[in-house]
């Protein structure tokens, strides 16, 4: 009734249909003026519709869906409206103003650019958004708007703006200075083209902030505002597939740029010097490396990219470039002639001091000596990144996982596909992101897994003594427990090798070098718990992944789409296949089912406050309370009925959970109960005469 009430009170304010109709473009539905939900996939708005976001008089004539993160540059730019898991952002274009709605959970922010400020317009289309940019006198606002849109609407939608704002429609403008405003089209960039020696320098890279959603973007200023007065580019070069990290040695090294985000590295080479600007939101880093104190020089192609390494006197440098081998070919040549080389390559440079192993702190010398193999070596224990290709890690380096006195001896790489692991009890696969690694360290007492992920490693670790089966199938290393399958392929090639791996397992482990042992393929399903829901059966179990304990038991189940967590907890989580709630014996265990690996949740009945139903006109909600988060789960199946059969199960093992506790803690704080444990430890000779008597004196003091 509140949502009908609500509906048309907003309709007697606003004439929708008319709204509609009089729009520019047909992206002004009554359906996206007047909604806050468009689907799990494109998310909310939580405050209001965006019809409620218009004033008097004012005409919509674009809704445009967000195609990516937009950002801001400029000397004056405004606070960024901020999205939270679940929300959305909008792109609200008015006869008056461009307006941005970021669905936030904590009250949706928004942004409003009137039309009469916009100096500058540009469109283009990248291989995942259309690319909107403009910019005011104050700041440049890059808009990627999804492909849901055609083409022929960012047409249109530019053609408006030229039509409707001070956009002329040759482009974006630069800001105004204290010398006035000036365009990005400087009056030399041409000429800077034109006596280009490399076809890499061109208008776009030299006046542009942003390069494409998958080439990156600069945030403080355009390429060409780095250029000294009568400063000539030659070359014009981004990292490629690499991240653009460069590498920098030496004891006087300066301290590299750091390319923040999804931004770029480039590489700007003139007659005078080696510049790198490094995109970074907090402001852009740059390192400037004069011509003339280039000492020495080489080249090197790689399979994705192509690496220039040069000497000064007082360092190293060595950047992954994109080129191709005819081009670097010629750069090479041109820096010869243009600096102090004599092509013979790089020159020494005064390295920082060695730790020996009488000096070395973390006893890295004698954990490499002390390794079986030769892949344990300092940069693979020390560094969170060992090439240019990939960042092999992101918490911390390898080292700082060693317990005191482990001792590693293998630290190996996987091929191009990652572990797998089988078994009903197996538990969850690291996830790695596009440029993390994994890697297999192996000690005397365990099989560490880590993966890179940019949102925190992921490990996994397999205890040696728990290892039952090996067995080695070309490359992949097969391991198996007495829970499950460890599969493993490791990107050695020498045969010897690969059975030092495997004849080190076999030594210290409990597998008996027959090959690996059975595991358990099914979970153990009991369909027998006294009380159990009628919606448990053991297709539903089985959904539940590996979120189950080996023995324990279902009561009741049900299904939704949606997991909600407020408070100290994750974010939103969503699910296009399902989100399995289990009620067992000794917890709540959640499941949700994604793409790019299944999530999982467990909430202990200790920790539970209060549970309950909301129903209403077609979504159900179970909420429950913990002294932690809130979690709130849609719920499709079962009835209402059994859900509240189940909640209320539920809350009776919550506060069955409680009182143990209470009374575990009473017990612990009773000075009686005390003293009878403490008699049952000396006359057990736990506890020696002198210990018991202390004891006993401190008790009774108490008492």
């Amino acid at each position: 009734m509140e949502m009908r009430l609500y509906f048309y009170i907003m309709t007697s304010r606003k004439d929708i249909t008319k709204c509609s109709e009089a729009a520019a473009h047909e992206s002004v539905t009554e359906h996206r003026l007047t909604e806050r939900k468009f689907g799990v996939l494109m998310g909310y708005l939580y405050t209001q519709p965006l019809i409620e976001y218009l004033t008097d008089g004012e005409q919509p004539q674009f809704i445009l869906d967000n195609g990516g993160s937009f950002s801001f540059s400029g000397p004056d730019i405004p606070s960024k409206p901020e999205t939270t898991a679940a929300g959305t952002v909008k792109h609200l274009v008015t006869d008056r103003r461009w307006l941005v709605v970021a669905g936030n959970k904590n009250g949706d922010e928004t942004l409003s650019v009137p039309l009469q400020d916009i100096t500058g317009l540009s469109v283009g289309t990248d291989l995942l958004s259309h690319d909107v940019s403009f910019t005011t006198e104050r700041f440049r606002l890059d808009a990627p708007i999804a492909k849901t849109h055609e083409s022929d609407v960012i047409q249109s939608l530019r053609d408006w703006l030229i039509a409707n704002t001070a956009a002329t429609g040759t482009g974006l403008q630069r800001f105004v200075s204290d010398e006035g405003p000036a365009t990005v089209a400087q009056p030399d960039v041409s000429e800077r083209i034109d006596n280009a020696l490399h076809d890499s320098v061109t208008e776009q890279r030299l006046t542009e902030l942003e390069f494409g959603l998958l080439a990156g973007k600069l945030y403080t200023k355009p390429l060409i505002d780095y250029l000294g007065e009568d400063e000539q580019p030659h070359f014009l070069f981004s990292p490629g597939l690499s991240d653009g990290t460069i590498d920098l040695v030496g004891s006087s090294a300066p301290t590299p740029p750091n390319q923040a985000g999804t931004n770029t590295t480039m590489h700007l080479i003139t007659e005078r010097r080696w510049l790198v600007v490094a995109g970074n939101e907090n402001g852009d880093e740059t390192l400037s490396v004069p011509l003339q104190d280039i000492t020495g020089l080489a080249v090197q192609t790689e399979p994705w990219t192509n690496t220039v390494s040069f000497t000064t006197d007082r360092f190293r440098f060595e950047a992954p470039i994109k080129i191709d081998a005819e081009d670097l070919d010629r750069l090479h040549r041109w820096l010869i002639v243009n600096t102090g080389v004599d092509g013979t390559g790089l020159k020494p440079v005064d390295q920082p001091e060695k730790a020996t192993a009488g000096a070395d702190p973390d006893g890295i010398t004698a954990l490499i000596d002390a390794a079986t193999h030769s892949s344990v070596t300092e940069p693979r224990l020390t560094k969170l990144k060992t090439g240019h290709l990939t960042q092999d890690f992101y918490t911390k380096p390898l080292i700082d996982y060693l317990r005191e006195d482990e001792q590693p001896h293998f630290i190996l790489d996987t091929d191009m596909t990652n572990i797998s692991l089988e078994g009903a009890y197996a538990p969850r696969v690291p996830e790695r992101n596009a440029t993390g690694t994994v890697r297999h360290l192996i000690t005397e007492q365990r099989w560490l897994v880590i993966a890179g992920n940019k949102n925190g490693d992921q490990t996994l670790t397999v205890s040696l003594s728990a290892i039952n089966g090996v067995e080695r199938e070309d490359r992949t290393i097969e391991v198996t427990t007495d829970q499950f399958l460890l599969k493993a392929p490791i990107a050695i090639h020498a045969e010897n090798e690969l059975r030092s791996i495997e004849r080190f397992l076999v030594a210290n482990t409990a597998a008996d070098g027959t090959g690996l042992k059975e595991i358990e393929h099914s979970l153990e399903v009991h369909m027998d718990a006294e009380p159990q829901g009628s919606w448990v059966t053991e297709s539903r179990i089985t959904k539940l992944g590996n979120v189950l304990e080996a023995g324990e038991t279902v009561h009741y189940m049900f299904r939704g789409s949606s997991l909600d967590i407020e408070g100290d907890g994750p974010e939103d989580e969503s699910s296009l296949t399902g989100v399995f709630t289990a009620i067992t014996d000794k917890r709540i265990a959640v499941n949700v089912s994604q793409f790019l690996g299944d999530d999982e949740r467990y909430i202990p009945y200790s920790s539970i406050i209060s549970c309950n139903l909301d129903t209403g006109m077609t979504v159900r909600y179970v909420t429950i309370v913990t002294r932690g988060p809130t979690y709130r789960i849609d719920v499709s199946q079962p009835s209402d009925s059994e859900l509240r059969e189940a909640l209320q199960f539920v809350q009776n093992k919550a506060t069955a959970a409680r009182d143990a506790a209470n009374e575990t803690s009473r017990s612990a704080q009773d000075p009686t109960e005390q003293l009878k444990n403490i008699k049952e430890l000396h006359d057990e000779g736990v506890l020696t005469d002198e210990e018991f008597n202390e004891k006993k004196r401190q008790l009774l003091d108490r008492i």
